[in-house]
């Protein structure tokens, strides 16, 4: 895994090689009333943690540059499919290459 959710990471990556996929978490929530007497009615709440691939990282990507221009915690997990060679730059030299 190259980083996950909620993680304070101040770096860019760039894909050389290989394939990674970007996945974002969410929860699915159901709720379902069933009858217990007369008029009254029992709520039964269910949730699911599920992680959904939705981009599909290859040689020449970038990614990780959402968090870092807004300084905020990793909103998904990448991870490799393949063999990788990844490299990455801090925030720091990343800033100073926008001028």
């Amino acid at each position: 895994m190259i980083y996950d959710v909620k993680e304070k990471d101040e770096k860019v990556y760039f894909v050389v090689k290989g394939e990674l996929m970007n996945y974002i978490p969410f929860e699915l929530t159901k709720n379902n009333k069933y009858p217990v007497s007369g008029e009254e009615w029992e709520v039964l709440v269910t949730t699911r943690k599920m992680v959904k691939g939705n981009e599909l990282y290859k040689a020449g990507s970038v990614f990780g540059q959402l968090e870092v221009n807004t300084r905020s915690v990793r909103l998904s997990q990448v991870k490799a499919l393949t063999d990788c060679k990844v490299f990455w730059i801090t925030w720091d030299a990343y800033m100073n290459c926008k001028g």
